[in-house]
């Protein structure tokens, strides 16, 4: 085969070295310390070869470096790559990656095949020329991450899948253990192919098949090779056209994956049938700590059939069938063995018409999930009773960090039902109450709950929630104690010039605050004015979200003269001010190119 031809693949994917696992680094870690140690005095130097590939500057003739007592990156002294290879270089050509790992006294962990953002989508792959390539890569300490996400051209995707068929028998079957395949339209196929050369693979340990357009017929083939995956642990097929019939297939298949920890079918068309079906595998996975079956159609008969299995599942730590049609029916039968996860710690509910009903049965077995960090409602509609039922279930949620309540119509009674005790959950640092109608006396409750109980709030949203400039001063008295606050989201408010005062007046105060978002709130000039005596004050903000204010010529002049005294802004929104025709030049002498750089267009 031509030398040109065999330079197809180069295009087509960039490699780079990935850092070794923990585990591994530890078990070699103890005896390269002691070695790098004792040789700190000892240079190590690149020929020239080495030095083009990693971009050192050839006049440097051969810089040399000390094993000092760095971390160790890729069987490295740490001093020696940050110099050499920035843990961020991509290294393109797999030649050209060879050649390095034959210059550098390096055994790399794990090499990382990744689809290169300029390769071509229309120029197919010589399997020949794959399993070629693929073979320069073998070595005893060494496994293999294939990565073609995103990619565009299905005949290069399939010519891959053949190119690894006749690889694997002879070097692949113990090197592949990460193949990402996201978003390339594999259909079923691809999925066929790709099964003939699953069936190999001994070492697979994460499979990522999301968004590929596979049926119940490409689910089939697969479920046939997952049995045949001893080491399988993460399988995604999210977002694909999987059925009922091809949930009961995959069940088949998922039965033997013993190790399974994550489980990802979200998105498909499975239904209250495919949901029985993988149910009833469900217990033998004894390790499954990952289930996703959001987006789906579950409904309440298929959340009662996975509800009887999931006791048995006690490593279980994140259950997310948002979306699925759940109802007031589904949450009850959900309800009654919540309470036997015990180390479930995410739970994801959003959008399921559960209603106040529906948070009647939940609540009181969220109190029972001692482990619950994270909890999704969003868009349930539970109004203010469902928001007082919802507050006695979360009293005995100490380890509740993240709560998001959006779209939930809870307005300003609801709010002061969660005020009484979002003070008792010590571990909240993230809450999202948005578009909840609260209104300054909502806000004015939850701003009493967060002074009674010490606000340790680190992301706070309440866009879309009709706060005037009274509920932004109450807000103001209760963030100026939120010294860990980072995020504050209050965009769609109408909290004018006088809000915006208030507010600035103490979020100078919260030294790591690096997102503010106050986009349609009224502001106008004198809003503008006031945030710009505030950005000196923040070293820590990096987004500032202004937009739609009306803050006109004046306030946009104002920003820009202030964000060169706060070098961290980097994202700062001017759009939709009143400031039509102005063009650049609205920025008077502060246009510098820097400046120009981190300035959303007007």
């Amino acid at each position: 085969m031509s030398e040109t031809k065999s330079d197809t693949l180069d295009e087509l994917v960039s490699v780079k070295a990935v850092q070794p696992s923990a585990g591994a680094e530890g078990d070699r870690g103890n005896g390269e310390n002691e070695q790098g140690s004792a040789q700190v005095a000892r240079p190590v130097k690149l020929s020239r070869t080495a030095r083009n590939c990693v971009g050192v500057d050839e006049e440097e003739g051969g810089p040399s470096f000390s094993a000092a007592s760095s971390p160790m990156l890729l069987g490295l002294p740490g001093s020696l790559l940050g110099r050499v290879w920035p843990g961020e270089r991509v290294v393109v050509g797999m030649r050209t990656c060879k050649w390095l790992r034959e210059e550098l006294p390096a055994f790399v962990e794990r090499i990382v095949l990744q689809r290169k953002r300029s390769a071509p989508e229309t120029t197919g792959v010589d399997p020949l020329v794959v399993r070629k390539d693929l073979t320069r890569f073998r070595h005893r300490n060494q496994s293999i991450l294939l990565r073609m996400a995103g990619g565009r051209e299905i005949l290069t995707v399939n010519s891959l899948f053949d190119g690894m068929a006749m690889a694997i028998p002879s070097m692949l079957s113990s090197a592949l253990c990460h193949l990402d395949l996201l978003r390339n339209r594999i259909g079923d196929d691809g999925a066929e192919r790709l099964a003939a050369v699953l069936g190999t693979c001994v070492s697979l340990v994460h499979l990522n098949l999301g968004q590929n357009d596979i049926g119940d017929e490409g689910a089939g083939f697969l479920a046939v090779a997952l049995s045949e995956c001893p080491s399988l642990m993460h399988l995604d097929l999210a977002r694909n056209r999987i059925g009922n019939e091809g949930a009961g297939r995959l069940a088949r298949g998922v039965e033997k994956c013993r190790p399974l920890v994550h489980l990802d079918l979200g998105g498909n068309a499975i239904a209250a049938e495919g949901a029985g079906r993988l149910a009833a595998v469900i217990g033998h996975c004894k390790r499954l700590s990952h289930l996703g079956l959001g987006g789906t159609s579950i409904g309440a008969l298929g959340t009662a059939r996975l509800a009887e299995k999931l006791k048995k599942c006690r490593n279980l730590t994140h259950l997310d069938i948002a979306k699925s049609g759940i109802g007031v029916g589904g949450a009850g039968r959900l309800a009654s063995v919540l309470g036997e996860c015990s180390a479930l710690a995410t739970l994801n509910l959003a959008r399921n018409g559960i209603g106040v009903v529906g948070l009647r049965s939940l609540a009181g077995a969220f109190g029972k999930c001692e482990a619950l960090a994270h909890l999704n409602l969003v868009g349930n509609r539970m109004g203010p009773m469902g928001a007082s039922r919802l507050a006695d279930g979360l009293r005995s949620c100490k380890a509740l960090a993240h709560l998001n309540l959006a779209w939930d119509n809870i307005g300003a009674e609801g709010a002061q039902y969660l005020s009484e005790v979002l003070g008792e959950c010590t571990a909240l640092s993230h809450l999202n109450l948005a578009w909840n109608d609260i209104g300054d006396e909502g806000t004015a409750s939850l701003a009493k709950g967060w002074l009674a109980g010490g606000c340790r709030l680190a992301h706070l949203n309440l866009a879309g929630n009709f706060i005037g400039a009274h509920g932004a001063s109450d807000l103001a008295g209760a963030l100026g104690c939120c010294q860990g606050l980072t995020h504050l989201d209050l965009a769609g408010n109408r909290i004018f010039a006088e809000g915006a005062q208030q507010l600035a007046g103490v979020l100078w105060e919260c030294g790591g605050l690096s997102h503010l978002d106050l986009a349609r709130s009224g502001l106008g000039p004198g809003g503008a004015e006031a945030l710009a005596a505030m950005l000196p004050n923040c070293p820590s903000l990096s987004y500032l979200d202004v937009a739609g204010n009306s803050i006109g010529v004046g306030g946009v002049q104002s920003l820009a003269l202030a964000r060169a005294h706060c070098p961290s802004l980097s994202h700062l929104d001017l759009t939709m001010n009143d400031v039509v025709g102005e063009g650049p030049g609205v920025l008077g002498g502060c246009s510098h190119r820097a400046m120009m750089a981190s300035l959303t267009r007007i």
